[in-house]
C-alpha cells in the first residue's frame, strides 16, 4: 500500500482534518477516511484522547485506503469506539495533524483548545482493563460489538451538605441543603451487588470463573467510586473485613487504574477540562464519565485526613490498600483541584502558566517542549496574552530559559529557582532553569513558595534584574557566606526514625550548637526550618498555610523529641493553666511536629559550615559547596563553583567573566533568614511579614556595591 498523503490545510479557514472511523465488526481491520472541514462550520465530532504508547509497537490500519502504522494504543482505543453499524467522526492527532510537518504541527497545536472545546464530546481511553486476557480470541472472533458496562455520574453536591444521601440518589438545592430523591441513583443495582458479594463471598468465589471473578471485581471499583461520589463514607463500603476478596480485588482495581499512564501524560489536562461536551473515560469494557472518578478520589481526604467519620477506619485498613487508596486520592485530587483554580480564579496568562507548570511536575512529554506547548490551551480565557507561538524546531534548552526569564521580569523576583530540580548532565538547560519534571520530594512547588514567603534572607530594594548571558547565564549578585564542611545522609520519610535522626543530629551538630549562645532554639528551628503549619479553612477547599515559630513552641519540641525517642515513661507535662497534658494531647503534639519535620526535609540532608552556620538543603548537596545569599532571592541558596566554562559563554575571548556556578538549591540557615547578614541596602533589616512582601512584589530591586559582587548561574 502507498503512504497516506496529506492535503494541505488552510490556516485562514481554520481548518482541520477529521477522522471518519468506518463501521466493522471487533476483530476486522481498522480502516478510516479523513475529511477536510472548518472549525467555522461548527462541525460535529467526538474527539479522542489518549497515550500514544510505545512509538515502535505499531500494527497497520488503513487511512484513506492507505497504510498507516498506529501504536497498538491508539488502535485498541479505535477499536473500543468503533460500532459494527454506523461510522464514528473523530479527531485524533497522530492521523488528523501530519506529524512529518512541522510547520502544520505549529499551528493545529496552537489551535488545539478551539479543537478540544467545540467536540460534541471527548472519548478518553485509559487502557485495556486486563479483561481481554482472559477472552479467547475464537470468542473474540464471534463478537460484532464488545461488551460494554456502562456506568453514570448521579447529580450530587458533596461540600455543603450535612446529610447522607439514599438510595434513591441525590441532588442540591442551594438555597436549603437536602437530598432529593428525584433521579435516582441510575448504577445502583450494581453497587447492591458489590455489597452482596462482600457478604456471601465465601460461598459464591467458587462458583465464580476467572472471567467473571475479573467483571465483578472491576464493578466494585466503580460501585466504591459511585458510593464515595455520592457523599457517603469509605468506610460504608466495606461490608466484612478489608481481607475480603471482593473488597481486596475492588481496591486492585483501583491500583491498576490510576497506574495507567494516561494519569501521567501532559497533554490530557486540557482535553480533559477544555471540552465543552461530555467527557467520557473508557476502561476495558468500562466506560464512565471522568467526572465520576474525579470526584470519588478527590473526596477520599475528607474522609479519613480531614474529617472524623472515616479515620479509625482509615487507621484498620491494611498499608498496601491504603497507598493504593492514598495514591488514587492524590491524582484525582490533583485533577479536579486544577479545574476547580481555573473555573474559579482569574489570573493573567503567566500567572497560570507557572500555577500549571508547578501542578504538573508529574505529567510527561514524549517532545519535552510539549510540557510547555501542551498547556497553552488552558490559558486561552486568561488576560494578558504571552504570545508564546508552539515552534516545534526551536531547541528546548531556548524555551525552557525563555520561560524561566517571562517569570523572573514578571514577579521581579528570582522565586523561579525555587522550582529548581536535579537535571542529568545532558539536558542541555543551564542549572537555574527548571524543566518541570519531576522534583525532590513530595512537596509541591505551591508548598514550597508557600514557605519560603516567610523568609527574607536578603530584603528588597533599588538596582537592576538579572542579565540573561547568551541566552544561558544568569548575571546576578550574590554575597558568598561560608562553605560546607559536612553533610548528613538524605532523609528519606519511609525508612527514616525521627528519634534516632534527632539523636545523630545532635551529634552532627555538636560543638555547633555548642558555640550558639541560643545552641537549643538553632536545633528546634532548623529542625523545622522555623516555621509551622495551620489549616486554612476559610473556603470549602482547605489549605495549609505557613507561619514562622515562636519560642514557646521550643517546649512542643521537647515533648515531641522525648516522644520520639521513646523517653516519656514516668514523666508528666503541665499546661500554662497548670493543668495536664492527657496522652492523645502529647501524641497529637508529637504527630504535629512530625509532620513540620517533614515538610521542610523530606529527601533533604542537613549540613554545617565552617564558620558554624547550621541548616537544610538538597539531596545533592556536597562538602566544598557554598552557601551565598542571591538578590532576589527570598532564601539562601547551595552553589557549586562550575567545573568548566560552557562553551556558549566561552565564546566570549578577551572578556573577563565573573565565576561561574552551578545551581544546587535552595536552604535553611538558621540565623541568616531574615536579612541578618545581607548586604546593607540603606533601608536596614525589613521587619513585619506583610513589609516584606509588599516589598518584594512592588519595591525596585537594587543592591550596593561592597559585599555583594556578580557572578553567572550556568
Amino acid at each position: 500500500m502507498s503512504k497516506v498523503m496529506f492535503s494541505k490545510l488552510k490556516s485562514d479557514k481554520n481548518e482541520i482534518r477529521l477522522l471518519e472511523l468506518l463501521a466493522g465488526r471487533w476483530m476486522e481491520d481498522v480502516c478510516c477516511k479523513l475529511q477536510i472541514v472548518s472549525l467555522d462550520d461548527n462541525p460535529t465530532y467526538d474527539a479522542l484522547s489518549y497515550v500514544w504508547g510505545d512509538p515502535g509497537d505499531t500494527d497497520k490500519i488503513t487511512v484513506d485506503g492507505c497504510s498507516f502504522q498506529a501504536t497498538r494504543n491508539l488502535i485498541g482505543g479505535l477499536r473500543r469506539l468503533r460500532s459494527s453499524r454506523d461510522a464514528i467522526i473523530l479527531w485524533v492527532d497522530a492521523i488528523c495533524i501530519d506529524q512529518a510537518n512541522n510547520q502544520e504541527k505549529m499551528q493545529q497545536v496552537g489551535i488545539m483548545a478551539d479543537i478540544y472545546m467545540s467536540a460534541s464530546s471527548v472519548q478518553i481511553f485509559l487502557g485495556e482493563s486486563g479483561i481481554l486476557d482472559l477472552i479467547p480470541e475464537q470468542e473474540q472472533a464471534t463478537w460484532d460489538d464488545p461488551p460494554r458496562f456502562e456506568w453514570h455520574r448521579d447529580h450530587t453536591m458533596l461540600f455543603t451538605s450535612r446529610e447522607p444521601p439514599n438510595k434513591a440518589g441525590v441532588s442540591y438545592n442551594h438555597s436549603k441543603p437536602r437530598w432529593d430523591p428525584k433521579e435516582g441513583i441510575r448504577d445502583q443495582a450494581r453497587v447492591d451487588a458489590f455489597l452482596a458479594w462482600q457478604k456471601e463471598a465465601e460461598h459464591s468465589s467458587a462458583e465464580r470463573t476467572a472471567l467473571q471473578t475479573c467483571r465483578d471485581s472491576q464493578a466494585g471499583a466503580f460501585a466504591i467510586m459511585n458510593i464515595l461520589s455520592n457523599g457517603r463514607c469509605l468506610k460504608s463500603c466495606l461490608c466484612v473485613d478489608s481481607d475480603s476478596v471482593p473488597w481486596k480485588k475492588a481496591i486492585e482495581v483501583i491500583g491498576h487504574l490510576t497506574n495507567l499512564p494516561w494519569w501521567t501524560r501532559a497533554w490530557v489536562l486540557q482535553e480533559v477540562i477544555l471540552p465543552k461536551g461530555d467527557v467520557i473515560a473508557i476502561y476495558g469494557e468500562i466506560t464512565a464519565p471522568i467526572g465520576l472518578i474525579e470526584d470519588s478520589g478527590a473526596i477520599l481526604p475528607r474522609h479519613y485526613e480531614r474529617g472524623q467519620c472515616c479515620k479509625n477506619f482509615w487507621s484498620t485498613l491494611p498499608s498496601d490498600q491504603k497507598q493504593i487508596l492514598g495514591i488514587f486520592a492524590e491524582i484525582m485530587g490533583y485533577q479536579e483541584g486544577i479545574r476547580e483554580v481555573l473555573g474559579i480564579l482569574t489570573q493573567d496568562q503567566i500567572d497560570r502558566l507557572l500555577f500549571l507548570l508547578q501542578k504538573t511536575r508529574h505529567k510527561e512529554a514524549t517532545n519535552p517542549r510539549d510540557k510547555i506547548y501542551g498547556l497553552l490551551g488552558l490559558l486561552h480565557n486568561s488576560p494578558n496574552p504571552l504570545h508564546i507561538t508552539p515552534d516545534y524546531d526551536r531547541e528546548v534548552s531556548h524555551i525552557y530559559t525563555d520561560v524561566a526569564m517571562r517569570f523572573i521580569n514578571y514577579q521581579k523576583s528570582l522565586f523561579v529557582l525555587l522550582n529548581h530540580e536535579f537535571k542529568a548532565s545532558d539536558s542541555g538547560l543551564p542549572t537555574w532553569v527548571p524543566h518541570w519534571g519531576k522534583s525532590w520530594g513530595s512537596s509541591s512547588d505551591y508548598l514550597i513558595t508557600q514557605r519560603m514567603l516567610r523568609y527574607m534572607a536578603w530584603p528588597p530594594g533599588e538596582g537592576l534584574l538579572p542579565e540573561l548571558v547568551d541566552n544561558y547565564a544568569l548575571n546576578v549578585k550574590a554575597k558568598f557566606i561560608d562553605r560546607i564542611t559536612a553533610t548528613t545522609r538524605v532523609l528519606v520519610k519511609a525508612e527514616t526514625d525521627l528519634g534516632e535522626i534527632c539523636e545523630e543530629l545532635e551529634t552532627f551538630f555538636g560543638d555547633d550548637l555548642a558555640r550558639e549562645r541560643n545552641g537549643e532554639n538553632a536545633f528546634w528551628r532548623t529542625m523545622w526550618g522555623d516555621l509551622l503549619y495551620q489549616f486554612d479553612r476559610s473556603s470549602i477547599s482547605t489549605t495549609i498555610a505557613f507561619d514562622r515559630a515562636s519560642d514557646g513552641d521550643g517546649s512542643m519540641f521537647t515533648i515531641a523529641q522525648l516522644a520520639w525517642e521513646k523517653r516519656l515513661d514516668n514523666m508528666f507535662f503541665l499546661n500554662p493553666d497548670g493543668t495536664l497534658i492527657s496522652d492523645e494531647e502529647v501524641a497529637h503534639i508529637a504527630r504535629f511536629a512530625e509532620e513540620n519535620f517533614w515538610y521542610a526535609n523530606e529527601d533533604r540532608i542537613f549540613f554545617k559550615t565552617a564558620k558554624g552556620y547550621i541548616g537544610s538543603g538538597p539531596p545533592d548537596t556536597k562538602v566544598g559547596n557554598s552557601v551565598f545569599l542571591i538578590f532576589g532571592s527570598p532564601v539562601p541558596m547551595i552553589l557549586r563553583l562550575a567545573d568548566t566554562i560552557p562553551t556558549v559563554l566561552s565564546a566570549r575571548k578577551g572578556t573577563r567573566l565573573p565565576p561561574c556556578y552551578c545551581l544546587v538549591g535552595y536552604a535553611y540557615v538558621y540565623g541568616i533568614m531574615d536579612g541578618e547578614v545581607a548586604p546593607k541596602n540603606g533601608h536596614g533589616k525589613a521587619k513585619g511579614r506583610f513589609w516584606k512582601m509588599l516589598r518584594r512584589f512592588t519595591g525596585p530591586w537594587y543592591a550596593k556595591r561592597g559585599s555583594s559582587h556578580q557572578i553567572y548561574l550556568v
